[in-house]
């Protein structure tokens, strides 16, 4: 029996994305997860949070990925208030990431919350924001096989396993 787990993950990736994406979703299915998300194995037929909800409701955990997809080289931060400043070179991920982990935390789902190193820390992404630490991925294979991902991923398997009361399977 394999247990559905929620990914926030934007659908249009780059290469480097893409691998890790499928990378991390092999090592879900070999701890007996089934991602799931919104546009790559599930669509709807009513607004995307009704369709996020529905679909919410049947998982037992969630992931949230922050890949850079918004790229801005010059702008403003905060215009015309006492905490204006300038902003260069900065990556910003999905806003259906934030959405999507309110949405998860507030249904009580275990969050594992992961972005990409370029990604700034605003948001969800942020320190302090949840209950959870922000990992902070490289994107190489190499990063999925560190202790500073198996370690915590054995720990958010456990708490999506205790959801479930099923048996824990092997450690990865």
């Amino acid at each position: 029996m394999t247990v559905p787990v929620f990914v926030s993950s934007p659908t249009a990736l780059t290469t480097a994305q893409t691998s890790f994406y499928d990378s991390l979703a092999d090592t879900l299915r070999r701890e007996g997860f089934e991602p799931r998300s919104v546009g790559r194995t599930d669509f709807g037929n009513s607004v995307p949070l009704i369709t996020i909800r529905r679909l919410m409701s049947s998982c037992f955990g969630a992931l949230i990925l922050g890949f850079a997809q918004l790229r801005v080289d010059s702008g403003i931060s905060r215009p015309a208030t006492p905490r204006e400043t300038q902003v260069r070179g900065i990556s910003l991920a999905t806003p259906w990431n934030h959405l999507e982990a309110g949405m998860a935390f507030q249904a009580g789902l275990p969050l594992m919350v992961i972005r990409e190193a370029a990604v700034t820390d605003d948001g969800i992404f942020g320190l302090g924001v949840s209950d959870r630490f922000v990992h902070h991925a490289d994107l190489s294979p190499e990063w999925l096989l560190s202790s500073s991902f198996t370690q915590p991923f054995a720990e958010w398997c456990d708490e999506v396993r205790a959801q479930t009361r099923l048996p824990s399977p092997r450690t990865i």
